[in-house]
């Protein structure tokens, strides 16, 4: 009788679903709080109007054997998106253990008439519950939970619905029901998430509570394969008197055994198509082009829907490509209806008729049904399509062709991350660096000297000159142009010099009075002196030294290079055993030699990446997107971190500043750069200004003025817009407020508790501003306009407002994946 209830229940419910899916209207979703009701149990049934309204009245209960069904009243539910449902809500309960199922239930919704769901769930024997113990707050009670599966004997590949279900003495309140965390042998499972509705029964002679985690399960392999064990960690609301009464948050933890299955292998003789398709479904293939040139591909979209792993399913295949070029398909991402039992997903194919074709060929989805125990094929209806023969450079005289379509920018087809820098700078040097106004200040220097050379040549004529100093500058030059071919002759009339004209300077001036001596000592003796050739460098010396040029010696220090320390040694030290342990997958020592290679407010932008790098090896796309924008706050012209962070956004369809592919180019110069270019621009344009004033006509460097006059323009509007247009994050929010969603199954709420409902889920690496900090929560934004509360810990800050500590990533605890 259950197998063929089974039978008899799956097409209806599917038949169903596409009628309503057919009638683009009228939307209903019908949901059970649990599917696994222990004898006596009461469980809530609601039945969703999501799209459109009816009438207003509440249909009537149906008649099913040997199960209760009551009317519990109707209204208007929230949703997810800021939007109601009317709700229809009845009380189900049953004392006859087995499989029952809930029939389609009638309803007039918009002026139509439309039908539920039909509903199969179990009742079991409560005696089969295994209790255990807890203790909160010092109290101990009793509980009971398990893994509860449809199907004890699935075929390998078979979507069966599960549960976890909780039992829990009805006066402990709970304030968070909490995720569980569990283990998979050989089977995947979408992760489970409690029904907002507990049910109610009476056990153990106390009332109990009855919580559902529903979910489906796939076993990836024949023979035996497992789920569990699991551990949920529930926040429970005590009340304690210490002077007053208040209420305390206190955690509990309950333990789930493991659940152990025998999965049947499928049966050989599958016919050719057939991939890994099981369960119920059908197939209906549309496109909006049915008129081409022969040569322009088709996008044709396969909608595959029905009750089964679609997850797993592959795109289905044309009967006869023949004609035809085929390209790889891709299908739309599921979210939280892979808990569901039935679904749809839809693939998109494009393909490009090589010759003249009528229609789009049917496509092929061979499917195993497990119910039937046999395989069954579905064929898409054909495609009218009229290919119009491709235009050439020999048409028809007169006739103007269009221009031939751009090609599209490829896409990176990256499958894997980029590799380390080697070798990478490992931290920002610790000497003496220029600021970053040092240019500006140079500019500013020289437009300052030519606006007082300016100002001099008009109020010098008026000014009295100085016979004195006329002569000194005389005497210089003269010294200066002296053809002396030895040394001795030289020094002789710097001596000269020295003594006539600096005399009352020698005394406080070490470097006059070593010229001097060095004069005495090599012309001033008995003997006669040596013939030697005058040395250019010490006569450059001496000279530099006479006109006192305080500005090249400041130059001359700022230009200096500082040598090189024991601290890069030692950081190339590290740098080298970090990349040894990259390179030997201990991923975890690798980051912690990196982030310890210096301070952190100095790790280079290599060093950060290589540190993100690390991370994704280590199965955390989170951190690692983290890292890549860390490296960009360093440099905004990381390629390597900016192409990985892409590639990671693509992957896991994280949610980011949406940028048009111009803005990546931009960014393979710094944004400082481009501001540079602006800087530039003007600065050129004000000195050029400044030398026509401060010099004479026909001076050279006028010439270089005017050239400064045409490039300034230029380089102005070219950095202004590159700037205007730079990807800067910090136009969504600023930077001490932006933070990466490093966790894998991060959800954002409507308020900070997990037992409120959903907002979205948000894939690890997305960027978020935090608006708001309430306890162990973030109120946080997406680009998206999307808001919601979610738990700290699944964030974290791209500017740290501490040192950053190396990552805790979680290993996985067995082979199985999420579904």
């Amino acid at each position: 009788m259950h197998m063929f209830l089974r039978i008899l229940l799956k097409p209806l419910g599917f038949l169903l679903l596409l009628a309503t899916a057919a009638a683009a209207a009228p939307s209903l979703q019908t949901t059970l709080s649990s599917r696994f009701l222990a004898r006596g149990e009461t469980a809530l049934l609601e039945i969703l109007i999501t799209s459109g309204r009816s009438n207003g009245e509440m249909p009537g209960a149906p008649s099913v054997p040997d199960v209760t069904i009551q009317a519990a009243g109707f209204g208007n539910k929230p949703m997810r998106g800021n939007r109601f449902a009317q709700a229809f809500q009845y009380l189900v309960s049953s004392y006859k253990v087995g499989h029952h199922v809930i029939p389609a239930m009638a309803l007039v919704v918009d002026g139509e008439k439309v039908m539920t769901q039909p509903l199969e769930f179990v009742v079991f024997n409560p005696d089969e519950l295994k209790w255990a113990e807890a203790t909160v707050a010092g109290a101990r009670f009793r509980y009971a939970a398990a893994f509860r599966v449809m199907k004890d004997q699935p075929y390998e590949n078979e979507a069966v619905p599960v549960e976890i279900k909780v039992y829990i003495p009805s006066d402990q309140p709970v304030e968070d029901w909490g995720i569980p965390e569990f283990e998979r042998d050989n089977v995947t499972c979408w992760r489970f998430e409690p029904n907002p509705t507990p049910g109610a029964i009476n056990l153990l002679g106390r009332p109990y509570a009855a919580i559902g985690y529903p979910s489906t399960l796939s076993p990836t392999k024949s023979g035996s394969v497992g789920i569990g064990p699991a551990t949920l960690r529930l926040v429970t609301q005590q009340l304690v008197m210490d002077g007053f009464m208040r209420r305390e948050y206190v955690p509990v933890t309950l333990n789930i055994p493991k659940l152990e299955l025998t999965a049947r292998k499928l049966p050989d003789g599958a016919p050719e198509g057939f991939t890994n398709a099981v369960g119920h479904f059908t197939a209906i293939a549309s496109t909006s082009q049915t008129e081409v040139r022969q040569g322009d591909p088709v996008s044709v979209d396969i909608e595959v829907s029905g009750s089964g792993n679609l997850d797993a399913t592959e795109a289905p295949k044309p009967i006869d490509d023949t004609g035809w070029k085929l390209y790889e398909s891709s299908a739309n991402q599921r979210g939280d209806e892979r808990r569901q039992e039935y679904g749809t997903t839809v693939f998109r194919q494009f393909m490009r008729p090589l010759s003249p074709k009528k229609e789009v060929p049917a496509f092929r989805l061979v499917y195993f049904d497990p119910d039937l125990g046999k395989y069954l094929t579905v064929l898409t209806d054909p495609i009218p399509l009229k290919v119009l023969p491709p235009l050439t450079n020999g048409a028809a005289a007169g006739t103007i062709l269009p221009p031939p379509p751009a090609a599209g920018i490829p896409v990176e087809r990256m499958t894997d991350i980029l590799g380390l820098i080697q070798p990478a700078q490992r931290v920002v040097p610790a000497g003496f660096a220029l600021p970053s106004w040092t240019a500006h200040l140079a500019a500013g220097l020289l437009a300052l000297a030519l606006a007082i050379k300016s100002l001099w040549m008009r109020i010098r004529p008026k000014l009295e000159k100085d016979p004195v100093k006329l002569a000194r500058q005389s005497a210089l030059k003269h010294l200066e142009k002296a053809d002396a071919q030895e040394h001795a002759e030289f020094l002789k009339k710097a001596g000269r010099f020295i003594e006539e004209w600096l005399g009352d300077k020698v005394a406080t001036e070490p470097g006059l009075q070593t010229v001097l001596k060095e004069r005495d000592g090599l012309c001033f003796k008995l003997e006669p002196h040596p013939q030697i050739q005058i040395d250019r460098r010490r006569r450059s010396e001496i000279l530099n030294l006479l006109r006192k040029s305080a500005l090249l010696l400041t130059l001359g220090l700022w230009l200096g290079s500082g040598s090189t320390s024991r601290a890069e040694d030692a950081a190339a030290a590290v740098q080298t055993n970090a990349a040894a342990a990259y390179d030997a997958a201990d991923y975890d020592r690798a980051i912690t030699l990196w982030l310890e290679a210096g301070p952190y407010d100095r790790l280079s932008a290599d060093t950060l990446y290589n540190i993100g790098n690390a991370c994704y090896r280590l199965g955390s796309p989170g951190h690692a997107a983290l890292y890549y924008r860390r490296a960009l706050e360093r440099d905004s012209s990381h390629i390597e971190a900016r192409q990985n962070l892409r590639f990671l956004e693509r992957k896991h369809g994280a949610i980011t500043v949406p940028r048009p592919d111009y803005q990546y180019v931009l960014s393979r110069l710094r944004l400082d750069t481009w501001k540079s270019f602006v800087w530039a621009g003007a600065w050129m344009a004000g000195i050029g200004v400044l030398i026509f004033t401060a010099t004479r006509p026909g001076a050279p460097v006028r010439v270089a003025a005017i050239c400064g006059f045409i490039l300034a323009p230029l380089l102005a509007c070219v950095g202004g817009l590159a700037w205007h247009y730079y990807p800067d994050d910090s136009l969504f929010a600023p930077l001490e407020r932006q933070a990466v969603v490093i966790t894998e199954k991060a959800t954002l709420h409507v308020d900070a508790a997990r037992t409120s409902p959903d907002v979205i889920d948000a894939p690890q690496g997305s960027l978020c501003e935090v608006l708001k900090l309430r306890g162990d929560w973030a109120y946080v934004g997406f680009a998206t306009k999307t808001r919601g509360w979610i738990p700290l810990s699944q964030v974290e800050l791209v500017k740290p407002d501490s040192v950053p500590r190396p990552p805790k990533i979680a290993k996985p605890k067995a082979d199985g994946n999420s579904a």
